[in-house]
Order: structure tokens, then sequence, then C-alpha cells
């Protein structure tokens, strides 16, 4: 039931106060989800083109790197990374592109292998050649 809501200072009535919830307006952009839904799929498309995928739903969009990394490790490493395989990584690496594959090493048994550097933070090439091996299945 509405009531008068009053200033303090001159009782002069503010407006009507209603005990009911107010009517939201819809969200401002509410008729865009389904223009950004469309956004979304034509990027998904551009990026399929210019990787060459064979598919749309090899595109996947994520939060950002730190997720991807995990969905790929959570992903791809769980499935094809098993005891013995080696995972080569570098010193240079964000931790959270190094935490991921240590956890899943772990896991599963693999070995983590890492790129040498020099004292100016190069890595060296022909080393990092040396490291592949027949046990490889990913380089982060």
């Amino acid at each position: 039931m509405p009531h008068r809501a009053r200033c303090a200072a001159g009782h002069r009535p503010l407006g009507e106060v209603s005990d009911q919830p107010a009517r939201q307006h819809p969200p401002r952009g509410a008729l865009s989800f389904r223009d950004r839904d469309a956004e979304y799929e034509a990027a998904r498309r551009k990026v399929q083109t210019f990787l060459n995928a064979q598919e749309e739903r090899e595109i996947i969009f994520t939060s950002g790197t730190t997720d991807s990394i995990n969905l790929v490790m959570h992903g791809y490493g769980r499935k094809f990374i098993g005891r013995d395989d080696e995972i080569i990584l570098t010193t240079l690496e964000h931790h959270s592109n190094i935490v991921p594959w240590q956890m899943l090493a772990e896991e599963k048994g693999a070995k983590i292998r890492v790129v040498p550097v020099n004292d100016r933070g190069e890595l060296l090439l022909e080393e990092y050649k040396k490291l592949f091996n027949s046990r490889t299945r990913f380089v982060a």
C-alpha cells in the first residue's frame, strides 16, 4: 500500500513510496545479447580461417591466458600425457604456465624438461632442440 515519504525539514511530500518492488527496466543492452553472440561467432569464424582450423567448434574463447593454459592442461594434458612422458618448459615462463604442468607431471608421473637460457636470458636453441625425443608430448 503506497504512502507518502516526507522530507524531515519541511514535511513536504517527496513522492509515493510503495511496499511493492519497483518495476525494473530491461538492462541496458539486453536486446544486444543476440548481437553479441553473433559478434563472437563472427570472430570465431575469422579465427578459424586465420588458423586454418577445420571446424568453428575448434576455436574456444576464454577469459584469459591463465584460464586457457588450465583448460589445455586439464583437457589435453590429462588425456594424452602419461607416466614417463615429457613436457618441455622454459625458466622464462610466467608462473601460471609452470604450475599447472608441474601439477600434471606429479599427478601422471611425467617429467618436466627445462630449456636452458644464457646469461642474457636468451633460450639456447641448440640445447632446446636436443630436449625433444620420443617421450616429448607437450611444449608449454
